[in-house]
């Protein structure tokens, strides 16, 4: 394991309580940076996360247009892409009704007003402005799902109560 790998595991780390919960999420990394989708990936990995990592748009988009694509519970990814933007993408997942559900968080190297309301009128749920600390990377995803999870019915295990309750981190847009 590299140094880089320890260090974001160490800032990432959750509560044992919530390691142990039963709850799978599935995660799609879209990110032409192969640092931020490592350390995406190395933060929700250790935390119990399937994650599928992809460097470009149409890669993304070829494998969500396969019969035996698993719909990911939340997408990842970053706004500026190398060959169709991150809006793009989005604006393509909207169109799919299998992807109802499915949860879109925006990387951002700008975060003006303009971007930010970019984001959210492609169908962005949150956005987080690069650079992040994995912790507060991961404390969007958990007050993500614990939306989803609040308005789906059936679990019986409740993301929002294993959620560390603690202020908003200083870079969540929404």
């Amino acid at each position: 394991m590299s140094e880089r790998e320890k260090e974001s595991r160490k800032h990432c780390s959750a509560s044992d309580e919530r390691k142990s919960s039963q709850w799978l999420v599935r995660v799609m990394v879209i990110d032409a940076s192969s640092t931020i989708r490592e350390m995406v990936e190395t933060c929700l990995r250790s935390e119990g996360f399937v994650v599928q990592s992809f460097s470009t748009g149409v890669e993304a988009m070829q494998r969500l247009r396969q019969p035996d694509v698993v719909v990911p519970d939340l997408i990842v990814l970053n706004s500026v892409l190398p060959d169709v933007s991150g809006y793009g993408v989005v604006q393509y997942i909207m169109t799919k009704p299998q992807f109802t559900h499915t949860l879109i968080l925006m990387l951002m190297h700008h975060n003006g007003v303009v971007d930010r309301l970019k984001a959210r009128l492609a169908g962005s749920k949150s956005c987080l402005a690069i650079p992040f600390v994995s912790q507060y990377l991961l404390q969007v995803i958990l007050k993500m799902l614990s939306s989803l999870s609040a308005t789906s019915s059936g679990k019986s295990t409740s993301i929002r109560d294993e959620m560390n309750h603690e202020s908003s981190p200083p870079y969540v847009v929404w």
